[in-house]
């Protein structure tokens, strides 16, 4: 079976694991609340929102669980439904 996903993003991410690329000097964003780092500025703006909860409107109807963004609700939706409609096509693992 190949690898499936239920974010584009987690398909983007894994398929990085089948290239090796030169290392680069990346310009490291960092949450001044956990201090995870980002490679990006949207990323890390994106991850600090989820620090307040005034910003997590979007509710899942099924366990209350709330999100900051609309787009995480949708892929939460999914761990209720076991879907996974990204797949790699490199590799038949499931995720």
């Amino acid at each position: 079976m190949w690898k499936k996903f239920n974010a584009k993003s987690a398909l983007v991410k894994h398929g990085k694991v089948h290239v090796v690329q030169k290392s680069e000097t990346l310009k490291i964003w960092k949450c001044a609340e956990c201090e995870k780092e980002f490679k990006s500025q949207s990323g890390h703006f994106k991850h600090y929102k989820t620090h307040f909860k005034e910003t997590k409107i979007h509710e899942c109807g099924i366990c209350s669980k709330r999100f900051s963004e609309s787009t995480h609700l949708k892929q939460h939706i999914m761990i209720h439904t076991g879907e996974k409609p990204f797949q790699c096509e490199i590799c038949p693992k499931q995720i």
